[in-house]
């Protein structure tokens, strides 16, 4: 309704409404965004319920269920590895009736036009809007038709329309489909699509497809797809700024994961714009997170790094103020981040794996400790790190390897730099479970497995396990870790040992109780010393 002068503004009566200023942002494309956190009306609103939407991996996860229920019902003979260790790649079971090309994974996408202008609201008091008309200068207000850009009220509102779609596409029709907000996937095999009709448009085009479904069913309800938007079926499908690349599913059993090339374009143009201009507001550190959340995120690689970035955004004062105008210049901190995202999307982040098929031998498995001395008058502090593991062999039986060595004064005195504290116990044994990753004797058996490893603290087993810490100096450390993990294709599972269980707790309070007889002891059981190598643990990027 409107635009019409404030004069005439009595649609709900004098007070009783609430209006809001427009502006507008850059988002690939002009969008008018409507400030309702200056007027309060975002702050007064309190949903009911928790909002939840779907996570980057959920094609990959649909996908992998459809191969192991092809695998159960006998569609599917699995890849395997022949005696000399050469893998065999999997295929459609002779005779099952669909060929290698019917049993395909794949993934569709639509997105709703002008999802929150077309979603009415029933208080539209609380969504009027004032604009100067650039002709007369006047200030007029009118009233959007549906929900507004920038109310916060929009998103829950809009998103039980699409959460409803979806539970009665899958309740009624059996239609494999998902949503992120406006944007819906829907991951099927291609026997399952159905037959095509070749003149239609969009959803149309595969009616008994589970993408078909949602497109009709979406239409019937008064909201439509937008065909512009509308994405075919493939096999490397795009979902919330990470191509599913299905390719690989049936000959390796197993999905990888990567950033969408346009999401890739877009977050490097924006780190490279805050580093050119050494600043970073809270809006566009907010954009710059949405952006690479899921790209970086998903693999727990970016969370440490990402946590600077983080704290700009709910920076709620600018940190210097020039001449009348807000600057938010940025920290070393910052700009160390920032640098680490341009890496890792200009190719330092390998593809995430999921694996379908299960592994054909046991999982590697470590135990590491650490000790740390308080440094004194009449000496400095100590620490000393060292774990053990055993490596499955293809031949049979497996291999015992054990490292331990100090840290290095150098390395305290960073810890102590980033955070002064009376001791780094938790930082010590973050290193010892990061430590033997780095050894290239271990790499070359780790690579591509499964590992589990056992730790005696809980604070740095949380941190592992997270990929991020409120620590500084741990936060390093374990973006080291999970950057290493990655390039290795390991799949890790950090668990809790007791002290008294852990074999590594000797070996690390060596400098209390003798080289020789932690040696010993370690190669009484077969165990071979390894070098001792440190990780990385000055940059985010894992470079120094």
């Amino acid at each position: 309704m409107g635009p019409s002068p404030l004069t005439s503004w009595t649609r709900t009566g004098y007070g009783k409404w609430r209006p809001a200023w427009r502006f507008v942002i850059w988002q690939g494309k002009w969008r008018p965004c409507d400030n309702f956190r200056a007027s309060r009306t975002n702050k007064a609103c309190a949903p009911a319920e928790s909002m939840t939407n779907a996570r980057a991996d959920v094609l990959a996860r649909c996908g992998i269920q459809f191969y192991k229920e092809a695998v159960a019902h006998g569609w599917i003979e699995e890849g395997w590895r022949d005696d000399d260790g050469a893998w065999i790649d999997g295929r459609a079971t002779p005779g099952c009736g669909f060929s290698d090309a019917d049993l395909e994974m794949g993934g569709g996408g639509d997105d709703e036009g002008d999802a929150y202008r077309g979603s009415a609201v029933d208080q539209q008091q609380l969504t009027a809007v004032l604009q100067i008309d650039p002709a007369s200068g006047d200030v007029r207000g009118f009233v959007p038709r549906g929900s507004n850009f920038g109310l916060a009220a929009a998103v829950p509102n809009y998103n039980r329309k699409p959460e409803k779609t979806v539970a009665f596409a899958r309740r009624m029709f059996a239609a494999v489909v998902e949503h992120y907000f406006d944007d819906g996937t829907s991951p099927e095999m291609r026997f399952a699509r159905g037959p095509e009709v070749p003149d239609a448009q969009g959803g149309d085009r595969f009616p008994w497809s589970s993408q078909g479904i949602m497109w009709k069913l979406s239409q019937e309800l008064g909201w439509g797809m937008a065909l512009a938007k509308h994405v075919e079926w493939c096999q490397q499908p795009a979902f919330t700024g990470m191509v599913t690349d299905f390719r690989p599913l049936v000959a390796e059993g197993v999905v990888r994961m990567r950033c969408k090339p346009t999401t890739r374009v877009k977050a490097l143009s924006m780190v490279t714009h805050a580093e050119a201009t050494n600043e970073l507001k809270p809006q566009a550190a907010a954009g710059l997170k949405g952006v690479t959340r899921w790209v970086l995120g998903y693999q727990r690689v970016g969370r440490a790094a990402l946590q600077p970035v983080e704290e700009r955004v709910g920076a709620a004062q600018p940190l210097q103020d020039v001449e009348g105008e807000e600057r938010w210049p940025m920290s070393e901190a910052l700009r160390s981040s920032l640098v680490f995202v341009r890496m890792m999307l200009d190719g330092l982040l390998p593809d995430a794996e999921l694996r379908a098929a299960a592994r054909d031998r046991p999982p590697c498995v470590f135990l590491s400790d650490a000790m740390f001395k308080p440094a004194r008058r009449d000496a400095p502090a100590v620490s000393h790190v060292a774990w053990i593991g055993w490596f499955p062999l293809r031949t049979g039986g497996g291999r015992l390897l054990f490292s331990e060595g100090p840290l290095p004064p150098e390395m305290l005195a960073f810890f102590e730099a980033l955070r002064a504290k009376a001791t780094y116990i938790c930082q010590a044994e973050e290193v010892g479970i990061a430590v033997p990753y780095f050894s290239p004797v271990v790499a070359g058996l780790v690579e591509g497995e499964d590992v589990l490893h056992f730790a005696d603290n809980k604070a740095a087993n949380a941190g592992a396990v997270n990929g991020a810490s409120s620590s500084p100096d741990m936060a390093r450390i374990v973006s080291a870790l999970h950057l290493r993990w990655v390039q290795l294709r390991i799949s890790p599972w950090i668990e809790f040992v007791a002290s008294k269980a852990n074999l590594a707790d000797l070996p690390s309070r060596v400098p209390d109780q003798g080289v020789a007889a932690a040696t010993m002891l370690i190669r009484s059981m077969g165990a071979e010393r390894v070098p001792f190598l440190l990780p990385p643990y000055r940059t985010w990027d894992g470079s120094a």
